[in-house]
């Protein structure tokens, strides 16, 4: 049934069913409602039952490093998500601009999401869903690192993973691989002699640094959901990343000092 206009405006909000067992959890399926915009319902699942979905790993404010001026100053907006069933969910800005990032890549299913799939209001309950996060982690098919919104330090980072990295992998196979006759700092003029290519300026070092400073990477969660991953992606903007290959693109930032 409708709900009337002018009444409480709460009774629209999520109402969250109480979980039957400590192995069960709920899930956020996001399906295609008119093959543009998702549409939204809770499903509870046990996890014994190895129901197949994503888990979301990001961060609940800023996403950005602090060092990160940005166009103007971060605000933490609320925006809400709303369910199939009429009912609303109030969420911050980071997911909420993760989910719109999703729809636009057209990702669909179950994902599991703290900040909707755990009652933030029963503390008896998110203190349950804590204690399983390891297994609904590990449970994943696949873990989704969402690193935030595209800014000016991910474009840097991506260019450098798109026409650098590649370029320094080769020299590198080519080399036999890192040797102490060799050196593969980006900061040593010789790199870059062997390379064939000019010498990276010092703004695209000061826009790698500010994006590995970014929130995720300084977050005290993060080794356990990625450790714990069978499978990860990684989310920019509406920038899709391998996990090997972005991993293979830090160990390769760290190589060169």
């Amino acid at each position: 049934a409708s709900e009337n206009e002018g009444s409480d405006p709460t009774t629209h909000e999520l109402q969250y069913q109480q979980l039957p067992s400590p192995s069960h959890t709920q899930l956020l399926r996001i399906a295609s409602k008119d093959g543009k915009q998702f549409s939204y319902e809770m499903v509870t699942v046990d996890l014994a039952s190895r129901q197949t979905y994503n888990a979301l790993s990001y961060t609940w404010g800023n996403p950005l490093s602090p060092s990160n001026p940005g166009k103007q100053p971060y605000i933490n907006r609320l925006s809400q998500i709303n369910f199939k069933n009429g009912k609303f969910l109030s969420i911050g800005r980071n997911l909420a601009t993760a989910l719109l990032r999703f729809q636009e890549l057209g990702l669909r299913g179950d994902i599991w999401i703290d900040a909707i799939c755990i009652n933030q209001s029963d503390i008896e309950e998110r203190n349950a869903q804590v204690t399983i996060m390891g297994d609904i982690y590990a449970n994943a098919e696949k873990v989704t690192l969402w690193l935030g919104d595209d800014d000016w330090d991910s474009q840097v980072a991506f260019v450098f993973l798109d026409l650098v990295i590649p370029k320094l992998e080769d020299l590198i196979k080519n080399e036999g691989g890192k040797d102490q006759e060799y050196s593969y700092s980006f900061t040593d003029p010789r790199l870059y002699d062997r390379l064939g290519e000019p010498m990276i300026p010092q703004e695209i070092f000061d826009g790698l640094a500010t994006f590995l400073d970014r929130a995720w990477f300084r977050r005290a969660w993060t080794f356990q959901e990625i450790v714990l991953a069978r499978q990860i992606d990684v989310i920019c903007g509406t920038r899709y990343i391998d996990w090997e290959r972005f991993e293979e693109f830090l160990k390769i930032l760290e190589m060169s000092d």
